[in-house]
């Protein structure tokens, strides 16, 4: 005859059991309380290394600038502003912006993180293309923007004829479209090779349909259209080992027959 099971005892049993299971839940959801603390923790304590540690506090500042003079007292405004604050909270556009305002002729500011505790500043410069003959001379970058005075004005090709109401400010672009020609002309100069005979001296626009270039001591006369043709028309002449450059007076390129002019 079979044996009745206790329905009391199975109960019991599973009492126990849940209670067993209760307590083990129990433990592990304190110990993943206990590992989230001191995880949390931690992490507040390495922030707080971060944010306040004298190992993070900005102790050296460098700037770059390939033009123009960088004054004592301007590196030393940059050094003393952001000395001591720490590396992680100084905002890179702010300075760039701020930077930009004081050198306005720069083409770009690109300041970095130089860990632990340098800040490193790019002032990326406009590079001298030309020189506009007003005034003790303004020289200007390719895009016609006018640099700062203490950039080097030496070798640049001199523009001629440009007419100024006022000097510009620096970083301002000057607004003439003789002067954006005498550029574009520059530019396919630039790109041609004259074999030793192609120092450009000048570029004078103050005719209103003609450009004189002046380039190894010879006037060339363009007009104001189709520069890539008749450059390279010059670029031609020039290479001609018949021609001797130093008896030419003028070279004219605005008609279809080109004149060649001797010194007399």
């Amino acid at each position: 005859m079979a044996r009745k099971k206790n329905p009391n005892k199975k109960n019991a049993e599973r009492g126990a059991t849940f209670d067993l299971l209760s307590m083990v839940d129990g433990r592990a959801v304190l110990f993943c309380i206990i590992v989230m603390v001191f995880l949390a923790g931690g992490v507040l304590a390495f922030k707080n290394f971060l944010m306040f540690s004298d190992y993070f506090a900005i102790k050296q500042v460098v700037v770059n600038k390939s033009c123009g003079d960088l004054t004592a007292a301007r590196l030393e405004k940059l050094r003393s502003e952001y000395a001591g604050t720490n590396i992680f909270t100084v905002d890179l556009k702010q300075i760039g912006n701020a930077i930009i305002k004081d050198y306005p002729d720069s083409k770009d500011v690109i300041v970095k993180r130089v860990m632990p505790d340098v800040l490193h500043v790019d002032i990326v410069s406009r590079i001298p293309a030309a020189v506009i003959n007003y005034g003790d001379g303004i020289a200007i970058d390719d895009e016609g923007i006018a640099l700062d005075k203490t950039c080097s004005k030496k070798g640049l090709v001199k523009i001629l004829g440009v007419n100024l109401s006022r000097p510009p400010s620096v970083g301002e672009k000057v607004r003439s479209q003789a002067l954006m020609g005498a550029l574009d002309l520059l530019d396919i100069v630039r790109r041609v090779q004259f074999r030793g005979k192609g120092f450009v001296e000048s570029i004078d626009v103050s005719g209103r349909e003609n450009i004189v270039l002046k380039i190894s001591g010879i006037s060339v006369k363009i007009r104001l259209a189709d520069f890539e043709s008749k450059i390279g028309m010059l670029e031609e002449i020039l290479k001609d080992p018949k021609i001797n450059s130093e008896s030419i007076e003028y070279i004219d390129l605005r008609f279809e027959k080109i004149v060649i002019a001797p010194k007399k």
